[in-house]
């Protein structure tokens, strides 16, 4: 019966010093897995956002708002509310044209074709060569979207950054 007892007070101590490092481990898993289907969710809407941009004309008239807010407004809610503004996500839509992107600025005003502050490309770097000009005239929709994400485990938090970038060849000419 002694033996008994010493082998439940092993097995307890095992089990004490085992769960903090299992349950770290489930916990990281769980919150990695959101992580991921957010990733997931900005791949989908920055997609949904350059190509619906693409479609449509720069110049159409709105009921409300311009091009590129509404391109913005339909990637908020293609994301299944991971793009909410409050959650201090970032949405970004330019209209680039060229294999150096350049905001086109003409006939409207550069801040008219996209929604970053200051009026630059989503992603200046990203080349667009251009294929069988003048049918490819290089006339870009660039979609970028930006949200954080917590890694959790029981000793430690991590935060990331999760991004999603989408461009797709304007059909729209402008």
């Amino acid at each position: 019966m002694e033996e008994s007892n010493r082998e439940r007070g092993a097995v307890l101590v095992e089990f004490a010093l085992v769960a903090p490092i299992l349950f770290s481990l489930i916990l990281f898993l769980a919150t990695g897995a959101i992580a991921f289907n957010r990733q997931l969710s900005l791949n989908h809407s920055a997609g949904e956002g350059a190509r619906y941009g693409a479609v449509i004309s720069p110049t159409q008239t709105f009921s409300s708002g311009t091009w590129a807010s509404n391109v913005r407004d339909l990637v908020i809610a293609r994301s299944g509310g991971e793009l909410d503004p409050a959650s201090g996500a970032t949405v970004c839509v330019s209209l680039v044209r060229g294999s150096t992107p350049t905001v086109v600025s003409t006939p409207k005003p550069a801040s008219w074709y996209t929604t970053s502050a200051s009026g630059a490309p989503c992603d200046p770097s990203d080349v667009y060569p251009l294929y069988n000009p003048p049918v490819d005239d290089g006339l870009r929709v660039q979609v970028v979207v930006t949200r954080t994400a917590q890694l959790e485990a029981i000793a430690f938090s991590s935060t990331v950054t999760l991004r999603a970038t989408s461009v797709a060849r304007a059909e729209a000419k402008s």
